[in-house]
């Protein structure tokens, strides 16, 4: 029986292992499916910043509902760029547990976010809203479509979807589209 291998038979083949080009060819391959994987792994964390982006507007306005409810009397809040702040309206208490709530879910820098809210959206006493309007989330490096939400006066009902209109204009409520599934 020969050495080597186990039903005793050599190689009869000039060399063992692999050719240089059968190596390329698994390299461009892999590194093929690498590049692919990476672009889907990258679009997918931006659809999830988005959508963090979209549940930190709706906690927001959740939260400040509840807490004016809460507390019988009157206080508000206001969205800006990096997330929900104090009102700068005179006279207009924030609503303060909100605002502890929220500091810990700052919109991403990669969030774009614009509105069609007053400066500062209050909330009376009996959780009703007196400011409504629109926000639009997009997505600074990525070409998903934008996400919005719209609340309507007085009960503060809020929905969600695609912002369908054009993002440079003033977001409008009839662009905001129910999601696809």
């Amino acid at each position: 029986m020969a050495p080597g291998r186990p039903n005793g038979t050599r190689f009869s083949g000039p060399s063992e292992g692999f050719s240089l080009c059968e190596l390329l060819v698994v390299l461009a391959v892999a590194g093929l499916l690498s590049g692919l994987l990476f672009r889907q792994g990258s679009r997918a964390m931006a659809r999830q910043r988005l959508d963090h982006g979209l549940q930190t507007v709706l906690a927001g306005l959740s939260l400040a509902r509840s807490e004016a409810r809460e507390r019988a009397r009157p206080c508000g809040l206001q969205l800006e760029a990096s997330g929900w702040t104090q009102p700068r309206r005179p006279g207009l208490d924030p609503c303060e547990q909100a605002l502890a709530s929220l500091r810990r879910r700052p919109l991403a820098s990669e969030i774009r976010l614009s509105h069609s809210f007053p400066g500062s959206l209050r909330f009376t006493g009996q959780g009703l809203v007196l400011d409504g309007g629109t926000a639009v989330l997009e997505h600074r490096s990525d070409d998903l479509r934008p996400l919005c939400a719209v609340m309507s006066l007085p009960l503060g009902i809020v929905r969600t979807g695609r912002y369908h209109g054009d993002a440079a204009a003033p977001p409008l409520a009839r662009h905001c589209l129910p999601r696809e599934s």
